[in-house]
């Protein structure tokens, strides 16, 4: 994914293997052998359990939850399985805003599939706009009124699951 990401993007792309401090206009990579969490501005990887069933999206997105309360914004783009589920509950349970990517343009709908149908969305879109509403003033969780809401049609962008875009 880091590949990609370089060729996608003209911020710079971090892999993340020690406590580091989130900067704007950074993207943060889980490393392959780690989990992610993050508190008091900084992301923290943890050593993968051994055994058991990781998911790391939900390890990821329930600290963001906690840290950042109603500022966090959950982004869950294409992807198999359900992972990502239990994060996106945490965030809308804090008063954050969720986002999934709209299904037609998923290559894998599964992921946004579970959690556009449990209900816990507030925003159903193309990767391009998440991005547009990520980056407008009125995308503040505290605007979003609960409810899946589809806007617009907006061009359709490819990018790999799993990464952390910072704006």
């Amino acid at each position: 994914f880091r590949r990609v990401l370089f060729r996608s993007t003209t911020m710079p792309v971090k892999e993340v293997r020690v406590k580091t401090c989130v900067e704007a206009n950074h993207v943060y990579v889980i490393a392959p052998d780690r989990n992610l969490t993050i508190s008091d501005g900084s992301l923290r990887p943890t050593k993968r359990a051994e055994s058991g069933r990781n998911m790391p999206i939900d390890a990821f997105l329930t600290a963001l939850a906690q840290a950042c309360r109603e500022q966090a914004s959950g982004v869950l783009l294409s992807g198999t399985g359900s992972d990502g589920m239990l994060g996106m509950q945490a965030i809308r349970a804090h008063g954050g805003a969720t986002f999934a990517q709209k299904l037609e343009s998923a290559k894998f709908s599964e992921m946004p599939s579970s959690v556009i149908s449990e209900g816990v969305v507030d925003f159903v879109l193309p990767p391009a706009g998440i991005a547009g509403q990520l980056a407008s003033p009125s995308a503040a969780p505290a605007a979003v009124s609960g409810g899946a809401g589809v806007l617009p049609e907006q061009p359709t962008v490819h990018a790999p699951s799993g990464e952390v875009g910072i704006p």
